[in-house]
């Protein structure tokens, strides 16, 4: 009797030992199909989207001057970035054709504004087609773009745009749009057409590299998200919303892109958590832990 009692009491405690073990091992297994994610609550607010374009900087008038005579150029009676009226006198030339003794040709300049560039040094040979100096007007500035025929609808004359340039990269100087062609180019299918930036301390210059932004269109009180929270799957999208310890996988629609934030038209319900690092793994209902660190 005693040895069947022990045998009884041995085999309880073996089962016993296996259902320890056996649940230890479901508990392990779980945590390791738990996966650990960051998440942060849907936005809620104004997204605005813009057309992007980039060309150089030009002074609002700027003129090639040309000599009307042809000689040995004396000297430039002027400095690069010199302020000079029209019908100043930019340089001389002397005259070397048959019939003219040696005299001093003036070569005036065709407009207001400043010395851009001076293309010829002294003792160098000059045409009436070559050319001796650049003379700009850089009260106001233009830039030249060219709006794709999808964007044209988009752009009407005076609207406001927003210039940078690499040597101010934070700061904006606000133009407008002053010329919009009638016609498109066939070749490229976009419009030719310049805006116009006052340049008040002739800050931006000739010559420049500006990048434009135009703002196009503006929505409030929109659900939005960033990038990395957005997954594509065929022709759609969607998101993983952290809830209940859970993954759950949900379709949304998108709006309006600005920059790195897009708009959820569809597939948010209000202040829910959307999952935005590591979600690479996740399925509709695995198990997570947000660690947001």
């Amino acid at each position: 009797m005693k040895k069947i009692t022990l045998l009884l009491i041995l085999l309880l405690s073996i089962n016993i030992i296996g259902c320890i073990k056996s649940k230890s091992k479901n508990i392990s297994k779980l945590e390791e199909e738990k996966a650990y994610v960051k998440a942060e609550k849907v936005s809620k607010g104004s997204l605005s989207q813009y057309i992007r374009f980039a060309g150089d900087i030009h002074g609002e008038d700027e003129a090639t001057v040309y000599p009307k005579a042809t000689g040995i150029l004396l000297k430039n009676t002027v400095t690069e970035g010199e302020f000079v009226r029209k019908g100043s006198i930019i340089a001389l030339i002397d005259r070397n054709e048959v019939g003219y003794k040696f005299n001093k040709y003036p070569v005036e300049s065709p407009l207001t504004g400043i010395v851009g560039r001076l293309l010829l040094a002294r003792g160098e040979t000059v045409y009436p087609q070559t050319p001796v100096a650049i003379i700009a007007d850089i009260g106001r500035v233009k830039i030249k773009i060219n709006i794709s025929e999808k964007d044209l609808g988009y752009i009407s004359h005076g609207q406001e745009a927003k210039v940078i340039v690499d040597t101010y990269p934070k700061e904006g100087f606000i133009g407008y749009i002053n010329k919009i062609s009638p016609m498109l180019d066939p070749q490229t299918r976009t419009c030719p057409s310049e805006i116009i930036v006052d340049n008040t301390g002739h800050r931006l210059k000739p010559g420049m590299f500006a990048h434009v932004e135009m703002k196009i269109k503006e929505k409030a009180g929109i659900y939005y998200t960033t990038q990395e929270a957005i997954s594509r799957e065929g022709n759609g999208y969607y998101i993983f919303i952290a809830k209940n310890g859970k993954a759950e996988k949900r379709k949304v629609t998108i709006g309006l892109r600005e920059k790195d934030k897009i708009e959820l038209t569809s597939g948010i319900l209000g202040n829910e958590n959307i999952i935005t690092v590591g979600k690479e793994k996740l399925k509709n209902g695995t198990l997570i832990e947000i660690t947001n660190e």
